[in-house]
């Protein structure tokens, strides 16, 4: 057989190979990254996750428990996030065995909430350090605050419904919140989401490996809005941007920067790499997380540099004065 014919057929092979390769969701296995679908439809707060976008939309899972981020919570918790032109949406599933125990009443604003609760945090920033808080029960009371400040009030819904084996909730928060007024496809905020139970702070759990303490910004996952592509095109425009502004500010000011500028270089080669890097399924999650591990660095590493920046900034306009 000549090596024509034995190249097609490895290539035929690999392709009916990816082709029947099953799929791995998101809730199969720990994901660090929850893309968000626009929707166009009217959402009604009601708790129950009936409307035909949360079924179109990718479900987390794999909570881990609070005080051993190796291993996975029991009961589970699922969630999805959906997001339109005004508000960005959780839908959250709790799996709960003793239904009959649950705490369901309402708490005054921004004291703590009793039995069963829910926490999302969310750095709309990116700058893995601050953050807002809003945790709620199964009897929709209200808790929020920006880092930690709870003088700070969101407009937020929420509603829940009671299964037999379970409790959904959903919730509904404005971007104006956050002085946002238009969330653009591939933008990207830090995102945790943890579970209270009742019996005390062991029954715990939460989506990102955050060690014993949910007010951990540094490592909260990540929540994009759109789809792969929309994401990675604007990761690059992001890195682009910061690129110009941070050579330009050298140039015009005549500043030094060796460190920055070696830095920039090694994010030139990280982009070099991830551009080569092939997803041939978008919505398979053991492919993202190779590209999603090489983003995180370069996001690191242009947060590295935004920092430095703002000292160097600092310093340059002191000596100008």
């Amino acid at each position: 057989m000549n090596k024509k014919k034995v190249l097609m057929r490895e290539k035929g092979f690999l392709f009916f190979f990816f082709l029947f390769l099953p799929l791995v969701s998101f809730y199969e296995v720990s994901s660090p990254v929850v893309f968000a679908l626009k929707i166009k439809q009217r959402v009604v707060i009601d708790g129950i996750l009936d409307e035909p976008f949360w079924k179109d939309s990718v479900k987390v899972g794999q909570f881990l428990d609070i005080y051993d981020n190796s291993k996975l919570a029991e009961p589970q918790t699922y969630f999805q996030v959906v997001y339109d032109d005004e508000k960005v949406y959780f839908g959250i599933t709790g799996i709960e065995p003793k239904i009959s125990e649950i705490i369901r009443e309402p708490f005054l604003r921004d004291s703590w909430p009793r039995g069963t609760s829910i926490e999302i945090f969310l750095d709309t920033n990116s700058d893995r350090s601050t953050y807002y808080q809003f945790a709620t029960n199964l009897g929709c009371g209200i808790f929020d605050s920006y880092n930690k400040d709870t003088k700070w009030d969101g407009n937020w819904e929420i509603a829940t419904k009671i299964y037999s084996d379970r409790w959904t909730m959903e919730v509904a928060v404005p971007f104006s919140d956050f002085n946002i007024e238009n969330v653009e496809k591939g933008m990207r905020w830090g995102l945790n989401i943890c579970r209270n139970r009742e019996g005390g702070i062991q029954y715990s759990s939460s989506w990102a490996a955050v060690g014993g303490d949910f007010h951990n910004p540094g490592k909260f996952n990540t929540l994009i809005f759109g789809d792969f592509d929309s994401w990675m095109e604007a990761e690059k425009s992001n890195y682009r941007n910061l690129k110009e502004e941070t050579l330009t500010f050298f140039k015009k000011h005549k500043v030094e920067g060796k460190r920055i500028e070696a830095r920039l270089k090694r994010i030139d080669g990280l982009m070099k790499k991830l551009e080569a890097t092939k997803v041939r399924n978008k919505k398979d999650i053991r492919q993202i997380i190779p590209v999603y591990k090489q983003m995180e660095l370069i996001q690191r590493l242009s947060q590295d540099i935004k920092d430095e920046m703002k000292v160097i900034k600092l310093l340059n306009s002191s000596g100008e004065e």
